[in-house]
């Protein structure tokens, strides 16, 4: 594939030293069109399977590219996903990772559904911050526990906004008790974390799906957790429903394409206030001290770098779906964590 080596661009950076797989159904090309021009066209061979990117000194005419390569011309921007403009549900964005998701959106010109259960000053703050980068806000209220309000809060997005193309499942509750306690839990426990961090995700997918559907790229991405890989984590039935959050992806994967992805992003051990308050200050601190240490990256995660892998699924991942993907500054290479 060639690509004109244009001004710096998004597209650019994200096409670089990448491979991305061509399918061969034809595509019009625009009439008079004898170039390709920086920053908008690829020229691609036949192969339509995953070839290498190479960037060449624009313009690279039609005449100097052998006929056999030549196959069909591909906007480059169709390549990605497009925020610009689109529609994204972020359900439980009052703070913490939700709210950076929001926040990046938003810096991204996608207009942001902020959604909350409980904190209405949180979500409405989340809501000035986004309509300040001059997107459109919609603030909604919604259990995602409760079937009823997950179609609401999708009505209620179709309805103001007109469409919709991201859904990020990111609410999710836990119950702390050390691993070790099992008597700490009881059916309940079980019960209310599935209902929040497994079955919200699978009623807001099913709520989402036609509305997702009509768009030619909508994207779901699941907030799971190194606990349900690892089973780690604030508690047996946190780590329990995420691990079944990871096999939930993998299932609506399978059958939401060829218009929808659905990923799952897995942080590690994420600062911020929540973490801190559920572990005690001083646990806190020294597993945050432990975990930095061990790192490859000598760092862990933030709400903001959780955020930046949300945003690199949607910019440039239309072409993965059904995948995990660990957050955590590499402190799994060093723990014997396991992939799915």
């Amino acid at each position: 594939m060639f690509i004109n080596r244009g001004p710096a661009s998004a597209a650019n950076h994200l096409l670089q030293s990448a491979y991305i797989r061509l399918h061969a159904e034809p595509i019009h090309v625009p009439p008079g069109m004898t170039q390709v021009f920086p920053d908008s066209t690829v020229l691609a061979p036949k192969d339509p399977l995953a070839v290498l990117i190479s960037f060449v000194p624009p313009p690279l005419l039609v005449s100097q590219v052998p006929s056999t390569l030549m196959t069909r011309w591909v906007p480059a921007e169709d390549l990605f996903m497009k925020l610009k403009d689109a529609v994204a549900i972020v359900t439980g964005s009052s703070s913490g990772i939700g709210a950076a998701i929001a926040r990046a959106l938003a810096e991204q010109g996608c207009h942001v559904v902020i959604n909350y259960s409980r904190n209405d000053a949180g979500a409405r703050a989340v809501a000035t911050e986004c309509e300040a980068l001059g997107v459109r806000v919609l603030v909604q209220k919604a259990n995602v526990a409760e079937d009823d309000d997950c179609r609401a809060l999708v009505e209620a997005t179709v309805a103001r906004f007109g469409r919709l193309d991201v859904l990020i499942n990111n609410a999710g509750t836990t119950q702390f008790c050390a691993h070790e306690n099992l008597a700490g839990l009881d059916k309940q426990d079980f019960l209310d974390l599935y209902a929040v961090n497994t079955i919200g995700p699978f009623q807001m997918t099913r709520a989402a799906e036609a509305a997702l559907r009509a768009q030619p790229i909508a994207h779901v991405i699941n907030m799971a957790s190194i606990a349900g890989l690892a089973g780690v984590g604030s508690s047996i039935a946190y780590a329990a429903s995420k691990g079944a959050l990871l096999t939930l992806t993998k299932s609506l994967a399978r059958v939401l394409g060829p218009q929808v992805r659905v990923n799952a992003i897995c942080p590690g051990f994420v600062q911020g206030e929540w973490l801190e308050k559920g572990l005690g200050k001083e646990r806190y601190g020294k597993i945050l001290d432990q975990t930095r240490a061990t790192a490859p990256l000598n760092d862990t995660a933030t709400p903001e770098t959780v955020a930046q892998i949300v945003l690199g699924l949607l910019i440039g991942g239309d072409l993965t779906t059904g995948e995990s993907l660990l957050v955590d500054g590499g402190a799994h290479l060093n723990s014997g964590v396991p992939r799915r």
